[in-house]
Order: C-alpha cells, then structure tokens, then sequence
C-alpha cells in the first residue's frame, strides 16, 4: 500500500513498498506530488492520497522506472498478503512450501517477461530435481534423494499456474504463459482398501486396545470420515437420540501448531448415522473420560472435544497415525502389508459400493464430496480389485 508524507515545503512524497531484496534491502518507488496553490490543507492532503494510489497502479503495471514488477516481489508483496490472507493455515502453509522453489529457479524474472518457454523449462527442471526426501541404505546412511513424484510435479505446475492468473486478473500481463503448456502427467493410482477379512480381523482385534483407540478406529472405518474430521469432533456431534455424528470442523497440523477449521468443503458438513454398538462405545469412552476429568481437576483443559490428550488438550493429528501404523505391527501384519489411516476411508466407501445396497451419490454425501466424479474412483478400485481376484483364481486352478 502507498504511503503519503508531507514535506516541510508543502509537497506530499508518494512512497510505494515493493518489498526486499536479496539482500534484505527494502525496495522502494516514490514520487513528489505539489498541490494547486489554491487548494486548503484539507484538499491537497485528499488528493495527494488518490494521486499515491495511481503512482501505487504504476509501479506495480511496470509503467513507472525502468523495469517492471519482478515475479518474486509480486508473489510475496501481492499474492501472499492480498490474495491468501483469508485463506487457510493448511493452504497458505502449502503454497509457502511450493512457491520457494518457483521463486528459486523463476523469481529473479520480471512478471510481465515470463513466457510459455520459461515455463517449459521449469516443467523440465521439476521432472529431474532433487528433493529433500532422503535415500537411505540398510544402515540409515543417505546414499541420494528422490526426484519429485509427478503429482508432486504438478503441484508445483499448478501453483505457479495460479500464481500468474491472478496476475493476469489484476491486468499485470497480457495472459497467463501457464496456459500454453501442458500440465506434468500423473499415472492414475487406484485407491487401496481393506477386504471384509482384513477389516473384520483388524476389529477383532481391537478389543484388547485402549478404548480411545477402540472408538477412533471404529469411527474411521463405520462413518469414512477423514482423520481431521474426526478430531475435530466435540461432544455435541453426537446426536444420541438420533445416532447421528454431525461433521462441522476439521483439525489440522500445520508448521507446528494445531488448527481447527471449517471442513475441506461445504459438502464436507454433513451427518452420518451411526450404529448401536458404536453408541455404546461412545457411551463407555464418554464415562472413562469424565473419570479422568475429575482426577485431573484444575489440569484438565476442556475443549469438550471427543479425542484429546490426557489433560484434555487438542489431540496431534499424527498421534492417531503413529498408533494405527503400530496396532498394525503389533497384530502381525507384514511391512508391505500395512497400509496407511487414510485407507480406512477407502475401505468405507469400496464395501458400501460392494455390498450393492448403497448407491453411488449417497456414499459421495458420506464421504463429502464436492463432486461425483471424485468417488467414481471407488467404483474403479472395486471393478479392478474383482478382475484380479478372478485373474488369481485362474492362475492357482491352472
């Protein structure tokens, strides 16, 4: 924003801030402005504020000085404090990361000179960088790093892509050089999901655990909801007379502090009906709960949130799925066997759709999907999961 000082002389000085150098220098545009010798105090002072705004446009157009707006000014002068302000942490903590390495290998240029073959080639940089994920050998040593996945590729491909089309919108450059490059591809994966075996042994299991534990593996595999969903939970979720949980508030870890939020989307409100014996699971947690809430006393910090630590405080998000990968080891499921949190939302979906009592909209409501498409993938992972049984099937009778 332009700032207006008034000199002793009776001229305004017009500054605008373009943020720092790479030396940490502040970069800075001014100009004078003097008033008409008929204007009041009052008069000029206005008009000196609406002459700084346009000088403010001139700048950031390039239209003022010898070079325009560079890419990494406009990103954290612009884009960051204007544009992302309102924002999620998880969504500004994401794109803090990916627009590092854009500013890295993109930022030095002036906004209005990048081209489609700047694009091309940093699309190419991003199919042969290193990341920070380290390679490691059988005695922990890192050996290399891994190149970024396509997915991750195209992270970086679509951020950037975002990043000049609000550039485009504010009339900074005549188009967006994104659009004329295709995007990085990314092979389909299918979503993996528990069998009703595996599940069923999972659960059996489960009885000998700590009852939190017991509920929250309960939770995520009968409703589908997703680990934050579930976390944000508070007591008045649950509608006991209706055996309903209402979904209104995600949790979230993000650059080390724990956030409670909306939920991903507007679809992602919803209410799920629930099971008896999942009632009385909650019943039975609900009890031991209130016992430790009397034990504690002054200690207890109360959030009346479900799922906490043991003085009440907000439950880490990754706790739950440093338990799940342990539980899993425990019961003597091998290594490449055991299959992440997030699964047990894929296996909710895939055996609703399985057992031919559900159909496809209602299992997208439940999951809270913003769109049908997104749970076709299910009705994919299903078909495909059926043909190679019946492929394995053939090889053992052949």
């Amino acid at each position: 924003m332009a700032c207006v000082r008034k000199k002793k002389n009776g001229s305004y000085e017009l500054i605008v801030s373009l943020g720092y150098n790479v030396e940490h220098k502040k970069i800075t545009k001014s100009m004078i402005y003097w008033p008409e010798e008929n204007m009041t105090e009052k008069a000029a002072k206005k008009e000196a504020e609406r002459q700084a705004v346009l000088f403010e446009d001139k700048v950031i157009k390039g239209e003022y000085g010898d070079k325009g707006m560079k890419l990494v000014d406009f990103i954290n002068d612009i884009w960051f404090k204007e544009y992302m302000k309102d924002k999620s942490p998880t969504t500004i903590y994401r794109y803090q990361i990916l627009t590092k390495l854009i500013i890295e290998q993109l930022g030095h240029l002036p906004l209005d000179k990048i081209r489609p073959l700047h694009i091309q080639k940093f699309k190419n940089y991003l199919s042969i960088a290193k990341s920070t994920v380290a390679i490691k050998n059988d005695k922990g040593d890192i050996i290399d790093y891994k190149t970024y996945a396509p997915k991750t590729q195209l992270h970086y491909f679509r951020c950037l892509s975002v990043i000049l089309n609000t550039a485009f919108k504010l009339e900074l450059i005549k188009e967006n050089p994104v659009s004329k490059v295709s995007a990085p591809k990314v092979p389909k994966k299918l979503p993996q999901f528990l069998n009703v075996e595996q599940a069923k042994h999972i659960l059996d299991l489960l009885d000998k655990e700590d009852l939190k534990y017991q509920l929250a593996i309960n939770i995520l595999l009968y409703t589908g909801i997703r680990r934050g969903e579930m976390l944000g939970l508070t007591w008045n979720s649950i509608d006991w007379k209706n055996k309903q949980i209402k979904i209104t508030q995600n949790t979230v870890y993000v650059h080390k502090k724990i956030y409670t939020k909306s939920p991903k989307t507007e679809t992602s409100i919803r209410t799920i009906g629930i099971s008896n014996e999942l009632i009385n699971l909650l019943k039975r947690y609900k009890i031991q709960q209130n016992i430790e809430k009397v034990k504690l006393g002054d200690l207890w910090e109360d959030n009346n949130r479900i799922f906490t630590q043991w003085n009440g405080k907000v439950m880490h998000p990754d706790s739950i799925s440093q338990y799940w990968k342990k539980y899993q080891k425990k019961i003597g499921i091998p290594d490449e066997q055991i299959v992440s949190l997030h699964k047990l939302r894929h296996t909710f979906a895939t055996l609703l759709l399985d057992s031919g009592e559900t159909n496809i909209k209602t299992v997208s409501e439940l999951l809270g999907h913003s769109d049908i498409g997104t749970t076709n993938i299910y009705v994919h992972a299903l078909e495909t999961s059926k043909r190679e049984a019946v492929v394995n099937l053939q090889r053992k009778l052949s």
